[in-house]
């Protein structure tokens, strides 16, 4: 993200930001370039952004709160960088979240040229966070109330439903509050200290990473616990406890996730859904559209 600042680097200064209500945009001079702020409830915010500059784009940004917040970043498209002003820096990526607190912040977001980044960011107060996981807990949260990064990680599985609900529910606040929640939740294990599960060997984490990438290769086919378990050496047992502990989820749930995402990829390049359900591993294009709209919300014919 760092190649190429200089000359052809477009810097953005925060009085140059055009801000209409609660929603903020860069001059077209940029490109498409906004992000827009909803308050779902006291203490919980969520910000839908999209940015796609016509070059290398620098955005100066001070941000400050009344108190400490918990930013849960979502990337949807395209990955940016934040670089503070003391040193820290962090990392956006699509199908990723970044869990992070501060108080007050001074930096700059780095976003590459013309790549479209869109981003759904979740703020939640320490006062909303010690009503949920209490007072001891969210201390030890915040620390010091410097920027602090908690996680990068793949979104969580069983959340996937709920952000791309969120994406749908834009002027719902009932529906958009009860959905950040759910992705407040889902994903609390990567922020919250609790007692230690035992860590996993090594090689049990080698094996569960390659029981995902087995499961990517063989997405049309009819996929069971035990074939998977004997794929990659675990007993099925064992190959449960990994996927809960690896990546917090079911075996079962994280085959879906990369069905639906395969789906969703393949109707976009213009498949008809009797192909795209072929190819996932549906052998009835009905029983694909039951599971589709169960899992986005919408039928594929939509997309």
């Amino acid at each position: 993200m760092g190649e190429g600042r200089g000359a052809s680097m477009q810097r953005v200064m925060p009085r140059m930001v055009l801000r209409e209500g609660n929603r903020r945009q860069l001059p077209d001079q940029f490109g498409q370039c906004w992000s827009q702020s909803d308050a779902l409830a006291d203490g919980l915010t969520l910000v839908t952004s999209s940015y796609q500059p016509l070059k290398p784009l620098v955005e100066e940004a001070e941000t400050a709160h009344s108190q400490p917040v918990l930013v849960m970043t979502f990337g949807l498209n395209g990955e940016s960088n934040y670089s503070e002003k003391r040193g820290a820096s962090m990392m956006f990526r699509q199908q990723h979240v970044t869990i992070a607190s501060f108080h007050h912040s001074l930096g700059e977001r780095y976003y590459p040229e013309r790549q479209k980044v869109d981003q759904l960011r979740l703020l939640v107060s320490e006062s909303m966070l010690e009503r949920y996981i209490g007072g001891a807990a969210t201390q030890r949260l915040f620390g010091d109330y410097k920027l602090r990064q908690h996680a990068y990680s793949r979104v969580a599985p069983v959340a996937q439903q709920h952000l791309h609900a969120l994406q749908q529910a834009q002027g719902d606040m009932l529906s958009m509050h009860i959905h950040a929640l759910n992705l407040l939740a889902a994903h609390r294990y990567l922020f919250e200290e609790t007692r230690e599960a035992p860590r996993l060997h090594p090689q049990d984490v080698v094996a569960v990473e390659r029981a995902r990438d087995w499961m990517v290769a063989h997405l049309s086919e009819t996929l069971s616990l035990g074939a998977l378990a004997l794929a990659v050496g675990l007993s099925e047992y064992k190959l449960k406890l990994a996927f809960h502990r690896h990546f917090n989820t079911t075996p079962g749930q994280m085959l879906l996730q990369l069905r639906m995402e395969e789906a969703h990829r393949l109707l976009e390049q213009g498949l008809q859904v009797a192909q795209v359900a072929w190819r996932v591993g549906y052998r009835h294009a009905n029983n694909f559209s039951v599971a589709f709209w169960r899992y986005y919300g919408r039928y594929p014919k939509s997309i």
